[in-house]
């Protein structure tokens, strides 16, 4: 993180978008994650879900975290709290499908997850499968990002979109701004990009 503080000391335009520090005093252009988590969750509770589970990353990562309280908001929402047996913090140093497996170990099986990234989201839909479930009937599953993965896997996964064409074009202009109308001695902006989610076969 130094060398970006260091251009920011040396008065240089910044622009950091999606990944930003939070003690980076610089222009930022973020998506909306918390509210991202928030439609996901939602979604799957109004169709009827009642046992949510959640695929996320370790707690020391904001991302993970953002759209980890979006989940918890819908479900306080609707009178429901967390149940943390039902939350994986996947750890990419060791195998994501043997620590996404254990979710089906579960007595109670889930009947809706909801995952932070479309990796995760596809690897629990093979494990699902590979179990004899049947999705959406038995289990509906809604990831995050929207890339090819989710429009190309079998089914067809439900995603939350972030907007990254909308997010590059405002890091862009905002970039130009400063520059062009030397603002630097402004206080830096904050922007964030909402969410939305597409529904494909994943989901009912």
């Amino acid at each position: 993180m130094a060398h970006i503080n260091k251009i920011v000391d040396d008065e240089i335009p910044l622009v950091l978008f999606d990944r930003v520090h939070k003690n980076i005093g610089c222009d930022k252009v973020v998506g909306d994650d918390v509210g991202g988590g928030y439609l996901a969750t939602n979604s799957l509770l109004n169709e009827g879900r009642q046992r949510l589970a959640m695929l996320t990353t370790p707690d020391h990562m904001k991302i993970g975290n953002d759209r980890k309280l979006g989940f918890s908001n819908a479900l306080l929402d609707k009178g429901l709290s967390v149940d943390e047996s039902y939350v994986v913090e996947v750890d990419e140093q060791f195998s994501i499908e043997d620590q996404i497996a254990k979710i089906f170990d579960l007595e109670h099986l889930p009947d809706a997850i909801f995952a932070v990234n479309e990796v995760y989201a596809v690897t629990a839909m093979k494990l699902a499968i590979k179990n004899g479930l049947n999705i959406p009937k038995d289990l509906s599953i809604i990831g995050y990002t929207n890339g090819v993965i989710s429009k190309y896997s079998t089914p067809s996964l439900s995603s939350i979109v972030q907007h990254g064409y909308q997010m590059g074009k405002s890091s862009a202009e905002m970039l130009i701004d400063r520059i062009d109308n030397d603002k630097l001695n402004k206080a830096p902006r904050y922007e964030v990009i909402g969410a939305d989610i597409v529904k494909r076969e994943s989901t009912l």
